[in-house]
């Protein structure tokens, strides 16, 4: 009998990690809860630190086993990294967990660990997790080229994980070569495919991805793609397809965490975004699209649509970390939405609505250029012209910023030969830049000045060819205007000049309108039709008045 007993209890001791482990997912599993309701509550903390009392008590056992303990240490410090910034305490628990490992020549726990250690050293020492992510990547490289099968597709795996975990180091673009390289190499379609969407390139249309959440993101990516190089029109036909996968009735959207197939059953899982970002995204993009389409509105919709669903957003994510970032996705995002909606207001002559929304633009360059633009627009050129000054002085600001800049000056200073000199600076700028609507204001802002009339016709019909490719409204009449005064068949003038007015009218554009409405005017006066002359001019008074009142209010 007493034999038994002391049996029962030798048991109940070596075995106690049995109901500790549940004990401590089961507290883990309701802080996760949680946070997804309440957010870092102080209820939140007290439930991580009883399952990781849990996790400590198994370790305290003398007689528990080597693999125990590996479980044990590996899960206290994905813990600690989820949800603390105890990165001592989890350098430890990998240090000690590591050399179980070699002891035991337990290869794939290696993998694993090393990843979360870079993960540790990124937050303390930097240098150091270079160095040990490029001294894994190579390791599991060579692994994988004598392991079995199976043993290579999870040594592949954790290529690609190191390769994602050094992107803080090296950039977007150097890791996505890297990571096409090995995938081509291995005939790796998905991580191809990762490859792509880190390089920001365009997808081709023969790449078919695997379910419904690639699908998705790789419409997302074409559509940015297009948009970054200017071409709108495109990028509105894939908004387009993109727009009918989501109006789906059921979406297979499970979480943030987005799977790429690497070989077998190994699959990278990378965290990307939940179905509620991806929305808020899609409607910041859908105004992006539309933007340069001043007649419509629609950019103002789909931002003020996409702001109101950022301001209801619950935040839903599972760990301390991913919230962390989450809510700066969110901030950055929210402002994002502010300065592009300055942007929308300004481009339509909505100066109330765009001051509204300028009061809570951040301290952000681009900011500071709409603002400068706001300032512009109300016809104080001298504060404008000392904004913009200013921030093209400002270090690391970007090439796009800094054009943006340069060419508000331009128009400030008009024909002066400084205004030349700027023109002339940023035509390397802008004429090599992936965005090809930065060379066709380029050349807009050339040809206005070209003293060659000729020269200056033909710059104009080019510019005005770009931009109805870029379908970009504005650019379109403040090119058709010049052009009128060019041209010689006055058919062609009269119908350039009907278009320009009509295009700046319903863009609500009231200084445009005007002008283009002047213009129209007096060739009616050079076709001699009464009737459309007493209309234009009975228009243009109107026109007038408004653009007095628009004065008056503005500075």
């Amino acid at each position: 009998m007493q034999r038994t007993r002391a049996n029962t209890e030798n048991t109940v001791q070596t075995e106690k990690y049995l109901f500790l482990w549940p004990l401590a997912e089961k507290y883990f599993e309701c802080a996760t809860a949680l946070l997804k309701v309440k957010g870092l509550v102080p209820q939140f903390g007290r439930l991580i630190n009883a399952g990781l009392h849990c996790l400590r008590v198994v370790l305290k056992d003398p007689t528990i086993s080597s693999m125990v303990e590996l479980k044990t240490r590996k899960r206290i410090c994905q813990i600690l990294l989820a949800h603390t910034t105890e990165y001592a305490e989890a350098e430890d628990m990998l240090n000690k967990a590591l050399i179980i490992t070699k002891q035991m020549n337990l290869i794939h726990e290696q993998f694993a660990l090393n990843g979360l250690l870079a993960h540790v050293f990124k937050e303390t020492s930097p240098n150091a997790a270079k160095r040990l992510l490029q001294r894994c990547s190579q390791d599991a490289e060579q692994y994988a080229a004598v392991a079995s099968p199976a043993d290579a597709a999870i040594a592949y795996k954790w290529v690609y994980e190191y390769y994602l975990a050094s992107q803080c180091f090296q950039g977007d673009a150097f890791i996505a070569k890297n990571i096409g390289s090995y995938a081509s190499k291995h005939n790796h379609k998905e991580m191809y495919l990762l490859g792509l969407l880190l390089a920001h390139e365009d997808i081709p249309e023969t790449i078919r991805p695997r379910n419904w959440q690639l699908t998705v993101l790789v419409k997302l990516a074409r559509t940015l793609y297009s948009l970054g190089i200017g071409d709108v029109a495109t990028s509105r036909d894939r908004l387009r397809s993109l727009h009918i996968e989501l109006e789906q009735d059921e979406l297979n959207w499970p979480s943030a965490d987005v799977a790429f197939h690497v070989q077998d059953d190994a699959y990278l899982i990378t965290h990307w975004v939940s179905l509620n970002q991806l929305y808020i995204i899609v409607y910041l993009v859908s105004g992006l699209c539309y933007l340069g389409d001043t007649n419509s509105g629609r950019a103002e919709r789909f931002f003020c649509e996409g702001l109101r669903l950022l301001e209801t957003y619950a935040f839903d994510d599972s760990d301390a970390r991913h919230l962390y970032f989450s809510k700066l996705w969110s901030d950055k995002t929210r402002h994002t939405f502010y300065a592009y909606l300055t942007c929308a207001y300004l481009n339509r002559s909505n100066i109330a609505s765009a001051e509204q929304y300028a009061t809570k633009l951040d301290s952000s360059p681009f900011s500071n250029v709409i603002r400068a633009m706001l300032c512009h627009r109300r016809g104080q050129t001298d504060s404008a012209l000392a904004m913009y000054k200013n921030i093209m002085m400002q270090q690391n600001i970007g090439e796009e910023i800094f054009v943006l800049a340069v060419m508000n000056v331009i128009n400030i200073l008009r024909d002066t030969v400084e205004a030349n000199r700027f023109l002339e600076a940023i035509e390397k700028i802008c004429t090599s830049q992936h965005n090809t609507q930065y060379a066709t204001w380029w050349a807009i802002l050339k040809a206005v000045r070209n003293p060659d009339k000729t020269a200056q016709t033909n710059e104009l019909l080019y510019a005005s060819g770009s931009a109805s490719a870029h379908a970009n409204t504005q650019m379109q009449y403040v090119t058709l205007l010049p052009l009128c005064a060019r041209l010689k068949d006055t058919q062609q003038i009269e119908k350039m000049a009907l278009n320009s007015y009509l295009m700046a009218k319903k863009s609500k554009d009231i200084v445009w309108t005007f002008l283009t409405g002047s213009v129209l005017e007096n060739v009616y006066h050079s076709t001699q039709d009464q009737e459309r002359i007493s209309q234009q001019h009975r228009q243009n008074e109107i026109h007038h008045r408004q653009l007095q009142k628009f004065l008056r209010t503005t500075t």
